[in-house]
């Protein structure tokens, strides 16, 4: 039996015994104990799109509950990681123009920055923001997400999960949150699974 670990505390414990009261040639026992290392330290960093659908039909309490989440998604931010916002409807609104950072100053920069996007009457128009967001991600050497907060109340669900088969060959994934109780989930879940 043979493994690989990426550290070097690895520590190794033997215990033997040898019955020699018996008449029976294997009595004697061995048992083996390896403790791998504590978890590694290292963490890669992340580069996450967050995309707030903005649209009417999350207006209210859908639109409470996309923000909560996207606000749980910024806490859980490292400096090591960047981020960026895109809140949407028919319309796109950019937190910055590029990744940033993800330190607290940032976070709570965007957490206000959201403050001035709530719903409005406008359509939801997913394709523009998702490539946007591929076109930043794909620049990136972190890791990329995209984050589609939303309700997934689109008109034309079929192209957009053609167009994100299309790019199926490029590194970023795509994590889908449902928010509301008439969530497109089947749309949402294509999605996923088409970019996990």
């Amino acid at each position: 039996m043979s493994y690989n670990v990426k550290a070097d505390k690895i520590i190794a414990h033997a215990i033997t015994r040898n019955d020699d009261n018996t008449d029976k040639p294997d009595s004697n026992s061995l048992c083996v104990f390896v403790t791998p290392p504590m978890a590694l330290t290292t963490t890669f960093g992340r580069a996450i799109f967050f995309l707030l659908d903005r649209s009417g039909s999350m207006e209210g309490e859908p639109f409470q509950e996309a923000t909560r989440a996207l606000y749980r998604g910024l806490d859980r931010l490292r400096d090591s990681d960047q981020f960026a916002i895109c809140s949407f409807d028919h319309r796109q609104c950019y937190f910055r123009p590029t990744l940033v950072s993800g330190t607290k100053e940032n976070v709570n920069a965007a957490k206000s920055w959201i403050q001035q996007y709530g719903p409005e009457n406008g359509g939801t128009v997913i394709d523009v923001p998702i490539e946007k967001a591929l076109e930043v991600l794909e620049a990136s050497e972190l890791l990329p997400f995209i984050v589609l907060v939303t309700d997934g109340a689109v008109q034309n669900e079929k192209e957009i999960c053609n167009d994100i088969l299309e790019k199926q060959h490029l590194r970023t994934r795509i994590l889908t949150l449902g928010i509301g109780s008439y969530c497109n989930w089947f749309f949402l879940k294509v999605i996923f699974i088409t970019k996990k």
